[in-house]
């Protein structure tokens, strides 16, 4: 536990202080306004995706720069794989096959979903936030992680040209001081919320959500 990069999970925190200051879930760095940002999904999601959320998608996790999302649909053994299924351990769906045809789609940009009910932000006991998706602007399906290799490739070239890394990016690992340092990017994200008036509200698996863009 002394400074162990934390990208095999996910957590609400990490997600949050992420979406706030726009840092990719894989690199840490900014991604860009004004430019696609992707992620990476199993059929099932892309298809549902493409038939009735072209428009407002959503999903737990954080969006990459788009040679971030596809270096990790190669490595990844679950995107990777089109045998691959998640782990009994996975708390949403556990034994889920990925498919035959998983996507990496991009869209124009992406927000916040924040519980709307009274609650103590991040508290376990309510619903987490979620991180919604707005506009289908592109979608590279594949079957095999190595098909990706000469779109990787481009898109290292391409991304190198506006992704500035001479600032500092968000990554935190697991050592004390990443944490605390974690812990005020978060105290500091539910200040600005607070503070924010959301763009909609949305009715998400039973429960009403306000939706930010920032």
């Amino acid at each position: 536990m002394d400074g162990v990069p934390v990208l095999s999970s996910t957590s609400p925190f990490r997600n949050v202080a992420l979406v706030m200051r726009r840092g990719c879930a894989v690199c840490g760095f900014e991604m860009p306004r004004g430019r696609p940002v992707y992620r990476a999904f199993a059929q099932g999601d892309a298809a549902t995706i493409r038939m009735y959320q072209r428009p407002l998608a959503n999903d737990r996790d954080v969006p990459m720069h788009l040679s971030c999302v596809l270096y990790s649909a190669m490595v990844c053994p679950y995107l990777r794989e089109k045998t691959s299924r998640l782990g009994g351990e996975n708390t949403i769906n556990p034994g889920r096959r990925r498919g035959g045809m998983a996507a990496v789609l991009g869209f124009e940009d992406f927000g916040l979903m924040v519980y709307a009910g009274p609650h103590h932000f991040l508290d376990s006991a309510f619903p987490a936030p979620n991180v919604p998706y707005v506009g289908l602007v592109e979608d590279i399906p594949y079957r095999d992680g190595g098909e990706l290799a000469d779109r990787y490739a481009a898109a290292v070239v391409s991304d190198s040209e506006v992704i500035d890394t001479s600032v500092e990016r968000c990554f935190w690992s697991d050592s004390v001081h990443d944490q605390r340092q974690l812990d005020r990017a978060v105290q500091s994200a539910a200040r600005v919320i607070r503070d924010s008036l959301p763009v909609r509200e949305l009715k998400f698996e039973g429960s009403q959500f306000n939706l930010y863009r920032f």
